[in-house]
Formats: structure tokens, C-alpha cells, sequence
């Protein structure tokens, strides 16, 4: 049974609809401090999802994971399956018109869901735990 909110696409990909005006507006600053990139020059032209090889297994295409940082969703942006799914292979900022780098963006965004706990599965072991 579908959720008020998820729709199926023509594909039959599951999709759930963005809900505005409940984000952190400071979300979006965070992670363009963090990767370097202005991600709020992104228009949505769908270029970076056109040559992406790993588009089929993401959850959201790499422009729609701006699109959450832009209306401030960090839940649902650090909780996508994308951002652990891109390899950084920089096909989609070569594509990007207006030259996102969106591997770094991507870097950003696992970094901060490490550290706020969002990757829930991400367990550190003892090369990772903070010095004493």
C-alpha cells in the first residue's frame, strides 16, 4: 500500500513527492561550504542524470538530491540511497552546465550523515574512532 506521498513513476520506479516549507534553510549552505560547489546555480536540466552509469540503482537523481539540499530536506538528502551510490566519476559535472561538482557534493553529504548519524548502517570501527 502506497503512502499518501508516493507515487510510481512511468517506469514503475517508486517516487515520493517533496513536501515544502518544513526545512532547514541552512542545510544548503552547509553542504556548499563543505564540497566548494554553489548548489544553488542548479536549474534542474537533468544533464548530470543523461550520463550517470549508476542512475538506475539511485533513489533520487543527482539533481533531485540538490534539489533537497535547496528546499533544506536534510533527512531525506543525507538518508538517500545516491549519496552512497555515486562512485565520484565525475560524469555528471562534466556534464553539468553549470559546472557542479557533484562528486564533491556527494562527499559532503556522506560526511555529514556520518557524523550527524543519519547512516544509520555506517558503524565505525577502530581505525575511525576519535583519538583519546
Amino acid at each position: 500500500m502506497n503512502k499518501p506521498n508516493q507515487r510510481h513513476d512511468k517506469n514503475g520506479r517508486r517516487v515520493t513527492a517533496i513536501v515544502a516549507g518544513r526545512g532547514d534553510m541552512g542545510f544548503i549552505r552547509e553542504v556548499a561550504e563543505r564540497s566548494g560547489a554553489d548548489l544553488s546555480v542548479c536549474f534542474h536540466c537533468r544533464c548530470c542524470a543523461g550520463g550517470c552509469p549508476f542512475i538506475e540503482a539511485m533513489d533520487h537523481s543527482p539533481h533531485g538530491v540538490i534539489r533537497l539540499a535547496q528546499l533544506g530536506l536534510r533527512d531525506e538528502a543525507l538518508q538517500s540511497a545516491t549519496i552512497w551510490t555515486c562512485v565520484g566519476c565525475h560524469t555528471c559535472s562534466i556534464a553539468c552546465p553549470m559546472a557542479i561538482d557533484m562528486a564533491a557534493v556527494m562527499d559532503a553529504l556522506r560526511q555529514i550523515a556520518i557524523e550527524t548519524g543519519a547512516a544509520t548502517w555506517w558503524t565505525p570501527g577502530p581505525c575511525c574512532d576519535p583519538p583519546v
